[in-house]
């Protein structure tokens, strides 16, 4: 096919990478097995599969471009992964946060949940069927079964995310704790540094000498 691996350091942007690959290269792959009738052929599911990761790759692998610059601030950072689980929430319906009672409440045979965040299922079906002209033939085709597991399998993923990404905090103290008040977290850029006093820049320099080592 004249194309070399796609690869790059970051194993996230990786996989985004050789996730875009197969999409693009479908129509050449499937004529591939088409002729040469491979015994590791994937399912039909398996495509479906792909463009929905390849949807959720491509949003995490904008973010993660965007927070690795050597120039990025904590809470541009922060607002960084804000925006991410917002993104994925207008994906497949995602709600949250919720308090754990209310979670327990939803029905677990139409519901995903995972944490303080819970999706319908029949969000997923309508996200799925908006990835590609060709899906909802797969998605009809494969029995009550394996649709089921196609469909909690995404959410899975979805909702797993928006929890777990959530719980990242830059705000933290000395000990990694997170700040309930981030206002509270100390002073790191020049316009804040030059705003002390040497006693202040001194006593800050001290608390904070076994991070900054």
């Amino acid at each position: 096919m004249k194309t070399t691996c796609p690869h790059v350091v970051n194993r996230w942007l990786s996989t985004e990478k050789v996730i875009k690959w197969f999409k693009i290269h479908r129509p050449q792959l499937l004529a591939h097995i088409e002729s040469k009738q491979p015994p590791s052929v994937p399912p039909r599911l398996w495509w479906v599969s792909l463009l929905a990761m390849h949807h959720f790759t491509s949003r995490t692998a904008i973010t993660f471009r965007a927070i690795q610059g050597l120039t990025t601030l904590l809470d541009q950072q922060q607002a960084a992964l804000v925006s991410l689980v917002a993104s994925f929430m207008e994906d497949v319906g995602v709600t949250g946060p919720l308090t754990a009672e209310t979670i327990a409440n939803f029905d677990a045979l139409s519901h995903v949940t995972n944490g303080h965040y819970v999706v319908p299922l029949f969000y997923v079906r309508e996200f799925i069927s908006g990835l590609a002209s060709w899906v909802d033939f797969i998605v009809d085709e494969a029995d009550e079964g394996q649709r089921s597991e196609l469909f909690n399998d995404i959410t899975f993923v979805y909702v797993t995310a928006c929890n777990r990404i959530s719980e990242l905090s830059s705000y933290s103290d000395e000990n990694n704790n997170l700040l309930a008040d981030p206002s509270s977290f100390p002073p790191v850029s020049p316009h804040e540094l030059v705003k002390l006093s040497v006693a202040e820049f001194i006593r800050k320099m001290r608390r904070y000498s076994y991070r900054l080592e």
